[in-house]
């Protein structure tokens, strides 16, 4: 059984451990992403999630004609895409 993450995202943090990063958050996950969840997840629309998967710009697979996202998959590719640092203020 899958668990569902919703918005905001509140993550616990036991004294001295820091909370999980987004790609810590996609491999834990034991069963496959949907798309919904991934792309709340990435704080991005299904469409602009769907758009990648049909130009073949991220992993994905198929189950039954169904799209889904395996999670050490997805981490791999999260933590190899190319990103500029927020300047925090």
């Amino acid at each position: 059984m899958g668990v569902e993450i919703r918005f905001p995202v509140f993550i616990c943090m036991a004294r001295n451990q820091p909370a999980m990063t987004i790609i810590e958050i996609v491999a834990a996950r034991n069963t496959a992403w949907k798309l919904e969840p991934l792309a709340r997840l990435l704080e991005c629309s299904r469409g602009k999630l769907y758009k990648m998967v049909k130009a073949g710009r991220m992993p994905y697979m198929t189950i039954m004609g169904m799209i889904r996202f395996d999670p050490a998959a997805t981490a791999a590719w999260l933590a190899n895409q190319s990103f500029t640092p927020s300047r925090s203020r």
